[in-house]
């Protein structure tokens, strides 16, 4: 796939996340001709004083970024999302991976 192709799929997914209430800011990080790497800001659901103390007992922030990996076979394939490196890896919803890999 082409660069410039790449990069429309991208910008139509940043459109879509834009709607999204509880993404807060988005964008793209490179372009090339077989993959996009996009970023997400997303608000975290979590009680105030949580909120306000910064984090929840867990780890997990208020806001979190999550970067996006759309490959050459986008559309048609998912993209592959991953979280920060130090994201908590016991939430039972994830897939940790190893400790070398953030989690997905």
């Amino acid at each position: 796939m082409a660069s410039a192709d790449m990069k429309r799929h991208a910008e139509h997914f940043l459109r879509v996340a834009t709607e999204i209430p509880q993404c807060q800011r988005c964008g793209l990080i490179a372009v090339g001709d077989d993959v996009a790497t996009l970023f997400l800001d997303l608000a975290v659901e979590m009680p105030t004083h949580w909120h306000a103390k910064g984090t929840a007992p867990n780890g997990v922030l208020p806001v979190e970024r999550v970067e996006v990996l759309l490959g050459a076979d986008y559309p048609w394939r998912c993209p592959t999302f991953t979280l920060r490196k130090g994201f908590p890896r016991n939430l039972h919803h994830l897939t940790p991976g190893s400790e070398n890999v953030c989690p997905t």
